[in-house]
């Protein structure tokens, strides 16, 4: 799997293996240091998983700061960020975010968005070593996908209208509809149940 560092830029630190060790060691040998630009990350994970037939595309972006801008600002508007990565689930890709030490150091709102937008998920470690076995578990699931792209359309009757949904098995996660009472749901797993709450408001 490809692997990089981001601050003022990117710096790729070649293919690793999948063994939790490997990743570890690599997580804990890089030092903070420069800006954060989360952009630039997103936007060299997308570049690294083009589309692919019957193969499970995961990203995952662990960040011990705020994202900022090239001069070292904070980024005080996070949302193109967040509207961005509507195109890693529109392309098929799920993004995963690790919020890693101390949590006053970064944004979780901005990394949960991130990670519901893209129907990933969020996930914080005050330590490289507590990403287990949360991160292999995840990542896990992602690799035993049985059906992408699922469309359900509900079709509301007798004035009835449909208020919101999300997926609360095998975890919470919010969704949006992709159309009026349309929505694509994310990778549906052969290992566990799926279940979607709806809703509905119904006129008395």
């Amino acid at each position: 799997m490809p692997l990089a560092s981001f601050a003022t830029g990117v710096s790729p630190l070649g293919h690793h293996s999948h063994s939790h060790n490997t990743l570890e060691a690599a997580i804990e040998s890089l030092q903070a240091e420069g800006v954060t630009r989360t952009d630039l990350a997103l936007t060299w994970l997308q570049s690294q998983l083009p589309p692919a037939a019957g193969i499970a595309r995961v990203a995952v972006l662990i960040t011990d700061g705020h994202p900022t801008n090239r001069q070292g600002r904070t980024l005080e508007d996070t949302m193109p960020l967040v509207e961005r990565v509507r195109d890693f689930a529109n392309a098929g890709i799920t993004l995963f975010t690790v919020g890693l030490g101390d949590a006053a150091n970064f944004n979780t709102d901005f990394l949960v968005q991130l990670g519901d937008r893209s129907r990933g998920g969020f996930l914080y470690a005050d330590d490289p070593s507590h990403l287990e076995p949360q991160l292999p578990q995840h990542l896990s699931r992602c690799q035993s996908i049985g059906f992408e792209q699922v469309q359900l359309i509900l079709t509301p009757l007798n004035q009835a209208s449909v208020e919101s949904f999300c997926r609360y098995r095998p975890d919470y996660l919010p969704l949006e509809e992709t159309a009026p009472n349309e929505l694509v749901l994310p990778p549906i797993s052969t290992r566990e149940p799926t279940d979607i709450l709806i809703e509905v408001r119904v006129p008395p």
